[in-house]
């Protein structure tokens, strides 16, 4: 009990609005949000990254929580398709028309053609087969890999996939040249149609081989209709930016190049298997300017169109529901 204690008041002192109340103001905040956590059963998560201690309840419905979300996948997504999506694997077969970079398969893989592929690639990033957040990720150049053999010996059979490096495009890459900066876009699929519910521009750390947010990435919302980032950038920490904190380039403001053609694509992406109703599909735009699918998420966590702005989608998304 002391440490789930200690844990909830760490996590709310990451707030900096919680820092900025009284020791007294902030006993009685932790207060309220037991409280709702035992009758209402609100997730710390959401009552400290969406500010709750500083709403009304009706401004805390407005945002889509973990039970929402929950509520949402499981009414929207079909549960058989799941395999397809956790498994990069699985989901690389399915949507081979949208990924131009060459991958293998590292648990079916036979030296032959784990030794061409490592002779054609420059650079490959070798990811767990059902990971997620970035995590487990790493990077090897081919000047690198001097034992093939040993390499081989080390990943094969094992739940590995290994993906040739997609060489970003420049007006993206800026942004953060260590990282692939990517995109998140959230479709959500009814009727036959496939509707574009928001965007995020995600960008890596200086040093970092990743862009995700819960890997010490930024992220920013994009406008569906103009391209345009209109959010200053946001980090697990609450930090925000007007610039990259590392290469300095202006994050509000900038525009998202050949925006018109990542909408269409994505939406013909999502049509592919309807019945996977809400999915956060991450995306990278290549060195041609072509869309680079990178993986799909049917349990796509709000959090990233939330935090920036601090406005609740739940209005917005519950519009598809009842349709």
């Amino acid at each position: 009990m002391l440490d789930k204690l200690k844990y909830m008041k760490e996590v709310l002192a990451a707030n900096p609005y919680f820092r900025e109340y009284s020791p007294a103001k902030q006993l009685e905040i932790e207060l309220r949000f037991l409280v709702s956590r035992i009758f209402r059963g609100t997730a710390l998560i959401d009552y400290a990254q969406y500010s709750y201690f500083n709403l009304s309840r009706d401004g805390q419905k407005r945002f889509i929580d973990i039970r929402k979300r929950r509520r949402m996948i499981k009414k929207m997504n079909n549960p058989q398709k799941f395999d397809l999506f956790d498994s990069k694997a699985l989901f690389n077969q399915e949507y081979s028309k949208y990924i131009h970079r060459s991958w293998l398969n590292l648990e079916t893989a036979s030296f032959d053609e784990f030794k061409e592929f490592m002779e054609t690639a420059e650079r490959v990033f070798i990811k767990p087969t059902c990971g997620t957040y970035g995590i487990g990720i790493s990077s090897l150049d081919r000047s690198e890999a001097t034992d093939l053999a040993e390499l081989f010996r080390e990943y094969s059979g094992k739940p590995y996939v290994f993906e040739e490096e997609v060489k970003a495009y420049a007006d993206l890459e800026k942004f953060n040249p260590t990282s692939l900066n990517t995109l998140r876009v959230v479709t959500v699929t009814v009727a036959g149609k496939a509707n574009i519910f928001g965007a995020v521009f995600r960008m890596g750390r200086s040093g970092s081989i990743v862009d995700n947010n819960h890997s010490g990435g930024l992220s920013a919302l994009v406008d569906v209709d103009t391209g345009v980032i209109y959010t200053t950038a946001t980090d697990q920490k609450y930090g925000r930016y007007v610039l990259h904190p590392d290469s300095g380039v202006q994050i509000v403001g900038a525009k998202i190049p050949c925006w018109e053609e990542i909408k269409k694509t994505v939406c013909e992406i999502a049509l592919l298997n309807p019945d996977v109703a809400y999915v956060g599909w991450d995306i990278a735009l290549d060195s041609e300017g072509r869309l680079e699918l990178i993986e799909g998420n049917y349990s796509a966590d709000p959090d990233v169109l939330q935090k920036a702005d601090q406005v609740g989608k739940w209005n917005k998304l519950k519009q598809y529901e009842q349709r």
